[in-house]
Formats: C-alpha cells, sequence, structure tokens
C-alpha cells in the first residue's frame, strides 16, 4: 500500500524545510514484494503558505472579535485588557501590550497578555517614560513597525531575553491625527510579515483608536452634559434676575427670578424682545452695549423699567458670550433690585444730613451761650 509522511528537515527541533515521502511497494511477477518505491517531494514553500493562510486567519478571527469588543465595551480600562486578551486568544499573535498616553504624551496606563509577570519589568521603564525602541519607532511613523530580530534592535527592552525568539509588530493608535498610545504585539520568527498583514494590523489599530475616541468623546460629552446641568440648575434658581440674549441683543431665555423682578407672568412675554425694553433710558442701554462691545464685560447701575411702566434701581453684571474662533454668540446678565438698599441709603444720608444739621445747631448754640 502506498504511505505517505511530511517531514521536518534537518531537524525536528529547528526544521528549516519540509519533504514529503512518498512510498510504494515493489512486487514481483508472483505479487510478492520485492522492495520499496519511494518519491521525495520537497514542499516547503508549500507548508509555508498553508502555514502563512492559517496565521491570517486566525488573525482576521482575532480582527473580527476586536470590532464586536469595541461596539459592546465602553469601559475603556476594561476594553484595554480584553483588547490584548483576544489578539492572542486565537493563536494569532504570541503576546500583545497596549501603552496609553495622557495629554501631554506621557505613559497613563497599559495591558498586557501573554507575558504574564515578565511584563513588570517592562512596565517600570514605561512608567519612567523609557520607552523601548519599538515604541519610539512607531511614534515616528504612521505604518507599523517590523522587528525580526528583536536581540538586535530591542537590546534596551527589558522584556528582549525572554521573546527573543519572535518577531513583533507595533503600531500607534491614532484617530484624527491625535495618537491614544500604541499596540505591540509578537508572533513566532517563522512567520513572514506582508503587505496583506501590515494592511490588517493598521486596520485594528484604527480600529482600536477610533475606540479610545469614541469613549474619550462619550466622557467629555458626559463631563459637559453635567456642568451644563449644573449650570441650568444654579441660572434657573438663582435670586438674581438671569437672562442670555442673541448677538442682536434679543432675550433667548431669562430664568423666573427675571420674571418675578420685571412683573411679568410667563416667558413668552419677553422672548425675541430687545434689552432695551427693560432699561427706562436709552442712553443707559447705549453705554452697557457699548462698553460690552469695547471691553466684554459690563458692570454697573441702571434704572430698570418694569412691565407696569414702573422702575426701579438695578446692579447689573454682563458679559459676551463667544465660540472658539472669538466670533460673538450673544450676551448673558446678572441683574438685581438694589431699590431698597439705595433706599436704605437715601434714608441714612437724611439721618447723616439731619445729624450734622443738628451737631452744627448745638455749637451755635454753645457759642452764644459761652
Amino acid at each position: 500500500e502506498q504511505h505517505t509522511a511530511e517531514v521536518p528537515y534537518p531537524s525536528e527541533e529547528e526544521p528549516i524545510g519540509w519533504l514529503e515521502l512518498t512510498s510504494y511497494p515493489l512486487k514481483d511477477s508472483s505479487g510478492k514484494i520485492s522492495g520499496i518505491i519511494e518519491h521525495v517531494k520537497d514542499i516547503t514553500e508549500y507548508k509555508k503558505k498553508v502555514k502563512r493562510i492559517t496565521h491570517l486567519t486566525k488573525v482576521l478571527n482575532a480582527i473580527r472579535k476586536v470590532n464586536q469588543l469595541i461596539i459592546h465595551e465602553k469601559n475603556q480600562d476594561i476594553l484595554l485588557q480584553k483588547v490584548c486578551d483576544t489578539l492572542i486568544e486565537t493563536r494569532g499573535y504570541s503576546t500583545a501590550w497596549i501603552m496609553l498616553f495622557g495629554q501631554h504624551s506621557e505613559y497613563l496606563d497599559s495591558a498586557e497578555s501573554g507575558f504574564g509577570k515578565g511584563f513588570t519589568a517592562l512596565k517600570k521603564e514605561l512608567n519612567h517614560g523609557n520607552f523601548p525602541a519599538c515604541v519610539r519607532q512607531a511614534l515616528e511613523q504612521a505604518r507599523p513597525t517590523e522587528i525580526s530580530d528583536p536581540s538586535t534592535t530591542c537590546a534596551d527592552c527589558p522584556i528582549t531575553d525572554k521573546y527573543s525568539d519572535k518577531g513583533r509588530m507595533t503600531i500607534r493608535l491614532e484617530h484624527a491625527k491625535k495618537v491614544y498610545g500604541v499596540l505591540s504585539v509578537s508572533f513566532g520568527v517563522d512567520i513572514t510579515v506582508d503587505e496583506e498583514e501590515l494592511s490588517l494590523f493598521e486596520e485594528v489599530a484604527g480600529d482600536i483608536a477610533f475606540a479610545f475616541y469614541s469613549i474619550k468623546t462619550e466622557q467629555e460629552r458626559d463631563k459637559a452634559q453635567s456642568e451644563l446641568l449644573l449650570k441650568n440648575l444654579v441660572f434657573n434658581v438663582s435670586f438674581s434676575a438671569n437672562s442670555i440674549a442673541d448677538n442682536q441683543g434679543n432675550l433667548t431665555y431669562v430664568n423666573k427670578a427675571f420674571l418675578d423682578i420685571w412683573g411679568y407672568s410667563n416667558i413668552e412675554e419677553v422672548i425675541s424682545r430687545p434689552i432695551s425694553d427693560f432699561i427706562r433710558f436709552n442712553h443707559e442701554a447705549i453705554k452697557i452695549v457699548s462698553t460690552l462691545n469695547e471691553t466684554g464685560m459690563w458692570e454697573g447701575e441702571y434704572t430698570a423699567f418694569k412691565k407696569d411702566k414702573s422702575t426701579f434701581d438695578a446692579h447689573g453684571l454682563a458679559t459676551i458670550i463667544k465660540d472658539k474662533s472669538g466670533n460673538i454668540l450673544g450676551y448673558q446678565s446678572s441683574v438685581q433690585d438694589i431699590s431698597q438698599k439705595k433706599q436704605t441709603e437715601r434714608k441714612l444720608q437724611m439721618s447723616e444730613e439731619k445729624l450734622r444739621n443738628r451737631n452744627e445747631d448745638l455749637s451755635l448754640i454753645n457759642s452764644i451761650n459761652t
């Protein structure tokens, strides 16, 4: 019977190639086996192609799982670890680690899979700002950095001795021109990295970077919403009359205190009306707006004009609202009714005047008596 076997050479421990040995029995005229015919075929290239296809299939499977993970996981710390685990669990890569940067490109956080305790020394160096060669190279270029001989290229890396038999690829995690960190993976040195794998690696790095961007954006949005909610709460419950106007000076929003102080019952009565409608004297309104446009802020007193045509003494603080480009979006102001305060001050002045007059009269009487 025919027998086929695949044999590594020169040894099974360190093969540099493969042979396919096919044996056939040689029979005489009576049908008895008189010898063996062996056919030898070098299948090294075929074995490399099979191994390459198997490796790429595992990598593709890992990328699919990473993409699924990115869709569902919104916790950055958990995502960081699970991405590393996913990249090696399919055996597409031997090890994987990710480092994230802070606001000023300093070390922020990291996760690994496949290293075990061996990663501790590298993490210590990262904490001190000592980045290995693969990271430094990756930060200088957009495409992945491939290292086929870590023992020479990565001599300064504390994990090289333990993983010198593995090739490495490292790439920066970049989205919208912002670098969030780096991703580094290792694989057997018998794996040849071609353009297809580099493209796949770029793809997964881009997906991971986008995930970190999305998480960061969502965190910033949540923070902004919380701050806005707090500002709105303070704006609405304030005892001061708070208002916002557009860049034409027409009111777009006021709080309850504004309605109460000016004597209006609902917000529809004041929305879209110019600020000048609520100031008694036109020259005061012109001065306020002029100062605002010149300096960006105005603070002072003026005579306010109420719904019932009466007036009150007002103290206001107003500022300009601008966008990031410096364009005026509108105005905001906070006003207090200081009529009672002014009345008290006038009464105090009158009392002081009476007391001063009385003292002068007493002084005059004393001078006459003496």
